[in-house]
């Protein structure tokens, strides 16, 4: 039974999280916490809401890892694919993101048909 709540939690976890991805963290902190804290940079509400949506849908993954497998190794290698994407990917992606062309990728700039001269 124990199990199945915990797939239960993380299958329902991912979905609030996947609809509410448009809210701002960032505002929840600038709500609880003096001005002089407040993050006002676009540049780093962007890398906030974007990163702790990381942390919230890869905790979640974990813990439907642990409910299907209950298997340390899995687990472990859940938690190394996480930490590469947390500390190597995700700067990366906030280095050639911009907030204002956050859905813009490498890819779609590079293969949108454009010329490049010649």
């Amino acid at each position: 039974m124990k199990k199945y709540i915990q797939i239960a939690i993380a299958i329902g976890g991912l979905l609030l999280v996947f609809l509410f991805q448009k809210v701002s963290y960032a505002a929840w902190w600038n709500a609880v916490v003096p001005s002089v804290v407040a993050v006002e940079s676009a540049n780093l509400v962007f890398i906030i809401n974007k990163t702790i949506r990381l942390i919230l849908n890869d905790a979640l993954c974990m813990l439907l890892i642990w409910g299907l497998f209950e298997n340390r190794s899995y687990l472990r290698i859940a938690l190394y694919l996480f930490l590469t994407e947390l500390f190597l990917v995700l700067p990366l992606y906030f280095f050639q993101t911009k907030p204002g062309r956050a859905y813009r990728t490498f890819f779609s700039a590079t293969f949108s048909g454009a010329s490049h001269g010649g």
